[in-house]
């Protein structure tokens, strides 16, 4: 009756508490709701101003363009050359203390009014042969108090003759404030950046408390995979200028991840899957050519050959053919069996789908901020390649798992529980090459009497559960270090280490009157002992065949019932021989 009105009790408990957390979700709703028609000031307004039309364009000095429309992009040679570009600026505007702000990739730039410079930017600092100024950089100047309605010129100077060199952006004008939040657009990148070198740098430093070579590999080029996705994403979005101004900086994150992708995503698939190494091997030596061009590069760009940017176009190249080959090879190998590649498999896809739905977007000129597709497609890839890290790690712990067991088996007596005579013969090996680093062992070698008249007359079973009796009788008095061994049919080993011989001696008597507590009349035990120091023998095989042959002497004794549990020796000198 107790226990019903308790279970009642707990019931009505259980309803009160989810019609309280009923009530909180509906007051949080409410005050939500009321509160929803507060007004305030927002940190961004449309109150900038984009400057991308009526522009002259002229390159050193001559004239090429006018009323020209930008964005736009010079396809001829520009490298040394100066491209200026050259309009009025609005007559009057809104706010005072305005702020210019253009965006330049790969090239210098000076600005000026009615020819008086009031910003420059050209990268002479740098122990670079020529200036580097790839990636894009965001540019902010306050205008002076009179520069409405005045020209403003930009020249840039163009440090590549690449396909992707050569853009001007369109600038802007506005509070600064605004300028700095309208680029804050691309935070979704900004974010996805960060999230992709979280879980890397996660999963690269996890790997390290990993055992298994499989388990650390897998989950080592997972995590370098996602650094990887994760320096490019960053690189590429204008939102980091919030936490780096340096442009050129995070581009050389950029183009490492170009690089080091390949090596990075072939090693994953050789350490997370089953699959012949002749398969992948040229694979890894191909993503080995790269690594190499990312040094070669370094040296031409120091050297003033060439620059990392003019490698882009060709390495992006060779990188999506290296990652079709890839693909190509591993769906033939599902096709023909290997079941485990489909996951693999599925993330390329997802990555393909979201790059090609990015390129379809561009066609009909439908703009996302910060590639968030893309971004969305490499998101997934990576959870779908992390399940397969984890189940790569389970499947090894649970192959652990079945190995230890295995070997537990291989070495313990299926009877009894204790160490069997496989296990004995690996400890004496170990003490006779020195790899025990105990001095001192007492050995007490144990034989049960009479055991093949208990089990013609009582049954194997008795047999056995005299066997069973005595092995847990044993581990009952015996030093929590010691460690038990079955050795034959009747035979016990037990070692106990650092024990005096006052110790051991006591212990045998325990374990003399194991038989006692037996209900069959048959069961007692014969012991021989000795004691192993180090320092005085290394020579345990003579101790063990002495303790053998003591307690066959015992054994004797006992059959002629000369003795009756007690210590088959008399003096403790010929019981414990050190």
């Amino acid at each position: 009756m107790e226990s019903k009105n308790r279970l009642i009790t707990t019931s009505r408990l259980k309803r009160i508490t989810y019609l309280l957390f009923f009530l909180v979700f509906l007051t949080l709703l409410v005050a939500l709701y009321i509160d929803s028609f507060l007004s305030i000031e927002p940190l961004a307004s449309p109150s900038y101003s984009t400057l991308d039309q009526s522009w002259s364009l002229k390159i050193d000095g001559k004239e090429v363009a006018n009323d020209l429309t930008l964005p736009f992009s010079i396809k001829e040679d520009k490298k040394g050359k100066t491209v200026s570009i050259s309009r009025n600026l609005p007559s009057t505007y809104e706010h005072s203390h305005i702020c210019f702000s253009t965006t330049t990739s790969m090239a210098s730039i000076e600005i000026l009014v009615d020819g008086n410079s009031i910003y420059s930017f050209n990268g002479d600092n740098t122990f670079w042969k020529h200036p580097i100024l790839g990636g894009k950089a965001i540019h902010f100047t306050y205008l002076p108090d009179d520069s409405m309605g005045k020209e403003i010129t930009l020249n840039y100077n163009f440090t590549s003759n690449n396909s992707v060199s050569g853009r001007i952006c369109a600038p802007q004008i506005g509070t600064k404030t605004d300028l700095i939040l309208s680029h804050l657009r691309e935070w979704p990148a900004l974010l996805f950046g960060f999230i992709f070198l979280l879980v890397g740098s996660l999963a690269l430093f996890g790997s390290f408390f990993y055992d298994h070579k499989t388990e650390r590999a897998s989950l080592r080029y997972y995590g370098l995979l996602e650094i990887a996705l994760g320096m490019w994403v960053f690189s590429q979005t204008a939102s980091k200028f919030i936490i780096i101004r340096n442009p050129v900086l995070p581009m050389n994150f950029s183009i490492l991840a170009l690089f080091i992708l390949p090596y990075v995503l072939i090693q994953y698939v050789r350490t997370s899957y089953t699959i012949i190494e002749k398969k992948t091997a040229p694979f890894y030596l191909f993503s080995l050519v790269f690594l190499s061009m990312f040094v070669v590069g370094g040296v031409a760009q120091f050297t003033g050959l060439f620059e990392y940017s003019d490698m882009l176009i060709f390495s992006g190249l060779a990188l999506v053919i290296f990652i079709v080959s890839v693909t190509v090879v591993l769906g033939i190998d599902y096709f023909k069996g290997n079941r485990d590649l489909k996951s693999f498999l599925a993330a390329i896809s997802v990555l393909f789908i979201t790059v090609l739905a990015e390129e379809v977007l561009l066609i009909l000129d439908i703009s996302l901020h910060s590639a968030l597709i893309l971004h969305i497609g490499m998101t997934i890839c990576g959870v779908i390649l992390l399940v397969r890290t984890a189940s790569v790690i389970a499947s090894v712990r649970s192959l652990s798992v079945k190995e230890n067991m295995l070997l537990e088996l291989a070495f313990t007596d299926s009877l009894t529980g204790v160490n069997n005579r496989r296990s004995f013969d690996d400890f004496i090996d170990t003490v006779i090459h020195g790899e025990v680093d105990i001095d001192i062992l007492g050995i007490i070698m144990c034989d049960i009497n009479n055991l093949k008249k208990i089990n013609d007359l009582y049954g194997h079973s008795a047999g056995d559960s005299i066997l069973r009796e005595f092995s847990r009788g044993l581990q009952s008095h015996l030093p929590e270090s010691s460690t038990i061994y079955r050795i034959g049919g009747d035979e016990f080993v037990a070692i106990i280490p650092n024990i005096t011989s006052e110790q051991l001696e006591l212990t045998c008597k325990k374990v003399f009157t194991l038989s006692s507590a037996s209900h069959i009349e048959l069961f007692s035990v014969a012991i021989g002992t000795r004691l192993f120091i180090k320092q005085h023998t290394s020579d345990i095989i003579t101790l063990i065949k002495e303790a053998d042959k003591a307690m066959y002497e015992c054994k004797a004794k006992m059959k002629n019932e000369e003795i009756e549990n007690t210590l088959c020796d008399t003096e403790e000198s010929d019981i414990l021989n050190a």
